[in-house]
């Protein structure tokens, strides 16, 4: 349990993280690249976790949700940003998305994460409660 809740806690911390490169790096594209790498690692730290915790591996809804978050938004996101270098992030569209749309539909499943890491605390809250009585 202290791990998914080290992990929701990690998740809350990289929004505030994500925050301040916008707000302390005067380059949107490099704050925006500083962000991808920053979203990219840790739902890798997520995946590579739980893919080493033992069980029904398509059970778990962290590893699920950050393995589609690592491959469907957060490296086609980092990617598109990368090779169209000075492009307006409007103006570009991602896996046939409008880029803002594109990255409205990041936010969810980013939330998709967190809300999986909050499953995940509960689950073993209440499986450690079972073992207890």
């Amino acid at each position: 349990m202290k791990k998914y809740i080290l992990f929701l806690v990690l998740q809350i911390l990289v929004i505030f993280i994500v925050t301040l490169f916008f707000n302390l790096i005067d380059s949107r594209q490099v704050a925006s690249v500083w962000a991808g790498f920053t979203f990219l690692f840790s739902a890798m730290l997520y995946f590579y976790s739980e893919l080493k915790t033992p069980g029904l591996k398509y059970k778990n809804p962290l590893l699920i949700t950050s393995g589609i978050f690592i491959l469907l938004i957060a490296i086609p996101m980092l990617v598109t940003r990368i090779i169209n270098w000075g492009a307006d992030f409007s103006s570009l569209y991602v896996l046939g998305l409008p880029g803002p749309v594109f990255h409205k539909v990041s936010n969810y499943f980013y939330i998709a994460m967190m809300v999986s890491s909050i499953i995940l605390i509960f689950q073993k809250f209440k499986s450690s409660s079972k073992s207890t009585i």
